[in-house]
């Protein structure tokens, strides 16, 4: 039951993938009459709450990664429950900010594009909780599985918020949050 020290690497980049549910913060509900609002201002609160997030999940993301080092140098109960406590914590903050970006009301014709970023994203957080419950569970192995798996929905989660206009979402998968303005 070793896992490959190559894999390690990878977890934190799961793991921002997963935050940008880090994306914290609370949104929404901002008055507009019954009207969607513009791309430019959605664009504004979805940036808004990945900022918030990228600032509150950054030292989660630096703990879990840590902690998923120390787990794998040597297996014990303490390693385990804190690497479970800190999953748990990160995924719950990645739910509290799906939530609020989802109650943003995407732009007019724009739902087919806000969808693109948040399916995947779903399923990040989806497989978060079901890491989390592995390592509950003392199936480590398959919970790390779990989270490296994920890493193939990073791509995709970026490509989908460079799209977008969200350069703060983008900048907490690489973890520079507000960088990804450079390169667009």
């Amino acid at each position: 039951m070793k896992i490959p020290r190559r894999s390690l690497p990878a977890l934190p980049i799961v793991l921002f993938a997963c935050i940008l549910a880090g994306c914290g913060g609370s949104s929404s509900s901002s008055a507009t009459t019954s009207s969607a609002p513009t791309k430019a201002e959605y664009v504004a609160k979805a940036n808004a709450i990945c900022a918030a997030a990228s600032t509150q999940t950054g030292k989660l993301l630096g703990e879990v990664e840590s902690a998923t080092t120390a787990a794998l140098r040597s297996p014990g109960a303490s390693g385990g429950a804190r690497l479970a406590d800190l999953v748990a914590r990160l995924h719950t903050a990645a739910l509290r900010v799906l939530g609020d970006l989802r109650s943003l009301t995407p732009p007019a014709g724009e739902s087919a594009a806000v969808a693109q970023f948040l399916t995947p994203l779903t399923q990040a957080i989806t497989g978060l909780g079901q890491a989390d419950r592995a390592i509950v569970s003392g199936h480590a192995t398959q919970a790390l599985s779990g989270l490296l798996e994920l890493q193939s929905k990073t791509p995709a989660l970026a490509s989908a918020a460079k799209a977008n206009g969200l350069t703060q979402c983008e900048g907490v998968l690489s973890g520079t949050p507000g960088s990804a303005g450079a390169s667009g």
